[in-house]
């Protein structure tokens, strides 16, 4: 429910101050997915962060370097001394080639 009216199958409440505590109704209209995404680019949102710029990224450039180097070595001990995932050091090495 918006504003006491459902919202249309396939749409999303749109939120037009982005101050995610705001429930101010006034902030909100309905529309579609393509309608946030485009929102979300004409605000500067759409950012994708990779490498160092990632929080969450556990590899550094010099130990990509480092796995890529070790290619033919076994997964298990490349992951366990880097702690990250076997498939992460498989993508690692994938995407080198």
């Amino acid at each position: 429910m918006f504003s006491g009216t459902p919202v249309p199958q396939n749409s999303v409440v749109m939120h037009s101050c982005d101050n995610p505590p705001c429930c101010n109704p006034a902030h909100l209209s309905v529309g579609t997915k393509a309608d946030n995404n485009r929102d979300m680019r004409l605000k500067g949102r759409d950012r994708q962060l990779f490498g160092p710029a990632n929080h969450n990224t556990k590899l550094t450039p010099e130990a990509k370097a480092a796995i890529i180097a070790r290619r033919g070595e076994a997964l298990g001990p490349l992951a366990a001394e880097f702690g990250v995932a076997k498939s992460t050091i498989c993508r690692t090495q994938r995407a080198a080639l």
